[in-house]
């Protein structure tokens, strides 16, 4: 665990220092559905929105497979407008990591959305390309 620590950390220099897209910080540990859980938040940008989330992975080194929360129509938080929990318990306790954001103008993130398909699906393309370059999940290996 010290070690991933020390990786995530220079993980969030490096991308600080480059000026990347893309920034991940640890947070503290929590129990979800009786499973260890690892917790990062993820902010990156798509087009105008600057975008902010939660990557949840179960213990362990990986790679992990994941899975992308969409979320529907409306206003919605990396917890879902409707519940995404019980969803969440169910992967992580069968070894997913689960990553999901606020929605443009919802909750932290940035902007004023629409709701253009286009912007949408640009969103989900850049929410997969942020976790194909994660070193803890199989790129081969991402769900929505």
């Amino acid at each position: 665990m010290k070690k991933t620590l020390i990786g995530t950390t220079l993980l969030v220099l490096l991308l600080s220092a480059c000026g990347s897209r893309v920034r991940i910080e640890q947070k503290e540990g929590q129990t979800i559905g009786g499973v260890d859980v690892r917790v990062e938040e993820i902010q990156f940008r798509s087009g105008q929105f600057k975008l902010i989330g939660d990557l949840r992975m179960p213990e362990g080194d990986g790679p992990h497979p994941a899975i992308i929360m969409v979320p529907g129509d409306g206003a919605a938080t990396r917890n879902g407008s409707v519940p995404f929990r019980p969803l969440i318990e169910i992967f992580l306790r069968n070894g997913y990591a689960v990553f999901s954001w606020d929605k443009p103008g919802s909750g932290e993130s940035t902007g004023e959305f629409s709701d253009v398909l286009t912007q949408r699906a640009a969103i989900l393309v850049d929410g997969i390309k942020v976790l194909t370059e994660h070193e803890f999940i199989d790129p081969g290996r991402i769900g929505l």
